[in-house]
């Protein structure tokens, strides 16, 4: 039994005629009977009586046509469920991102020319984690500090941002505009958790400053270390984006002179997967936002 032989059966019980349906269905009418007569052997009842050269639906034809007619409703809403899914889906971006904090002004300036689009973000610190989300098409677009070398991904900057040392009020260069941070080397860092890559750019710059840090507290919240740093507990990192969402305007941020710290932030998408139109504009908006020439 084809959905195709229950059209042709509502046609014709709407006619109770097989020429007429058979025009109708722009098939031969020889064709139209032969599947008929399919569908009753099938259902093992006749679904109309032969009254000479007329055909009359019955009373299990009758019956019949109630269901096949729910059927087809059921179908019909189904394919109105479907194509409102699919049209969410294509206003819809998952992304997976180290820190969302930086993409605020991207989104807020966005949303104002795509007021529709809706953004599912996934936080996620640990690149592995990113990179597999992407294969297993969890996410549309990664956002982290450093690319992948994946050969089925592709990654380009989105920007690049100077980092920024923060000392306790009372700190002996608190006055101070800038420093070399060989200057800190005897004092505590707090940093975030080590599964997080903005820690790990914290002991590569010390390393870059001949030192290894003394790490004091290793901690999830940035807010958090932000407190402990005022409350003369020790020293950390501020990305420049942080400096300029006034989140540390308690604390000195000194200019760290040498070595250069600054982190590249990429944006990554599977190379060979379809992208919805709303994914392909947010990604280039994003790589046009922060000031990436394509070459």
């Amino acid at each position: 039994m084809e959905l195709r032989q229950l059209h042709y059966f509502q046609v014709v019980a709407r006619f109770e005629n097989m020429t007429i349906a058979a025009t109708e269905l722009h098939i031969a009418q020889p064709s139209l009977s032969k599947s008929i007569a399919a569908l009753e052997q099938d259902l093992g009842v006749r679904l109309f009586d032969r009254i000479g050269k007329r055909i009359v639906l019955n009373d299990y034809g009758m019956i019949f046509l109630t269901t096949v007619e729910k059927i087809f409703r059921t179908i019909e809403n189904s394919k109105h469920e479907l194509s409102h899914l699919v049209e969410i889906e294509e206003r819809s971006v998952a992304i997976g991102a180290s820190s969302s904090r930086f993409l605020q002004d991207l989104f807020q300036t966005y949303f104002i020319s795509h007021p529709d689009q809706r953004f599912k973000i996934s936080h996620i610190t640990q690149q592995k984690k990113l990179e597999q989300k992407l294969l297993d098409g969890e996410i549309d677009l990664g956002i982290f500090y450093t690319p992948t070398d994946h050969p089925e991904i592709e990654s380009k900057p989105l920007l690049t941002e100077e980092i920024f040392l923060a000392v306790p009020p009372n700190h002996q260069l608190a006055k101070k505009k800038s420093v070399n941070l060989n200057e800190v080397a005897n004092d505590p860092f707090i940093s975030v958790t080590t599964d997080y890559s903005f820690a790990k750019m914290t002991k590569l710059f010390c390393h870059e400053a001949g030192f290894t840090p003394d790490i004091a507290f290793e901690i999830e919240s940035f807010e958090f270390i932000l407190k402990l740093v005022q409350s003369g507990l020790g020293l950390t990192f501020v990305p420049d984006s942080w400096r300029r969402a006034n989140h540390s305007t308690l604390l000195p941020l000194l200019k760290i002179d040498a070595p250069i710290c600054q982190r590249t932030i990429w944006i990554s998408w599977m190379k060979n997967r379809y992208q919805t139109k709303a994914t392909k504009e947010f990604k280039e908006f994003s790589l046009n936002y922060f000031g990436f020439q394509q070459g």
